[in-house]
C-alpha cells in the first residue's frame, strides 16, 4: 500500500496555523511528519474582531479568549505588515511591557497606547528616539501627575507636547 503523501501534506497545509509540512517515509512501515507552525507576533483589530498574525503580516486565525496571550493589539491599514519592524524597535528600548496597543496612522507612523492609558505620538522616522525620550521625560513626573496625562507628542525629538485630561 502506497501512502498518498501529497494528499496528506496538502490536507495538513490547509490548517490555519500550519506554515509548512514535511512528510517522509522509509518505504517500509514508518511515516515521519514534521509540522512548522506560524508564531503570532500580535493581534490585529479588523472588522470589529481580533486576529492573530505572523511577522510577515499573514493573518493566522481568529483570536480565542481562552488562550491567554500577552500580545499587543494593532490597529490601522497595513498595521500587520509594519508591526514586526515596530516590535523590533520597541524591544530595543525595553518598553514592550508598557505598551498595550499600537495604531498605524495614515500608513506612515505609529501612536502607541500604554497600560497607564497615555497615548504616545511617535516619530515617523526615529521611533526609538521617541520611546527613549518618553522614558527620560516620565521620570520627571510623580504618579499623581502621570495619571493626569492624556497624550504626549514625541514626533519632534527636540520637544514633547503633553496634553492633559
Amino acid at each position: 500500500m502506497v501512502l498518498p503523501l501529497k494528499k496528506i501534506a496538502s490536507s495538513i497545509n490547509q490548517l490555519s496555523w500550519v506554515k509548512n509540512v514535511n512528510l517522509s517515509t522509509n518505504l517500509n512501515n514508518k511515516l515521519n511528519i514534521e509540522i512548522f507552525e506560524y508564531k503570532p507576533i500580535g493581534l490585529l483589530f479588523y472588522n470589529n474582531q481580533l486576529f492573530y498574525f505572523s511577522k510577515d503580516g499573514k493573518i493566522i486565525d481568529k483570536f480565542r479568549e481562552e488562550i491567554n496571550e500577552s500580545l499587543l493589539i494593532f490597529y490601522g491599514n497595513q498595521a500587520s505588515k509594519e508591526a514586526y519592524n515596530l516590535l523590533n524597535v520597541i524591544n530595543k528600548t525595553e518598553t514592550i511591557n508598557m505598551i498595550k496597543e499600537a495604531y498605524y496612522i495614515n500608513e506612515r507612523r505609529w501612536d502607541v497606547k500604554l497600560h497607564n492609558n497615555i497615548v504616545l505620538n511617535l516619530s515617523e522616522i526615529n521611533i526609538e528616539d521617541s520611546l527613549k525620550n518618553y522614558m527620560k521625560l516620565i521620570k520627571k513626573f510623580n504618579n499623581s501627575d502621570i495619571i493626569k496625562i492624556k497624550s504626549i507628542d514625541l514626533r519632534d525629538s527636540e520637544k514633547a507636547i503633553i496634553s492633559f485630561k
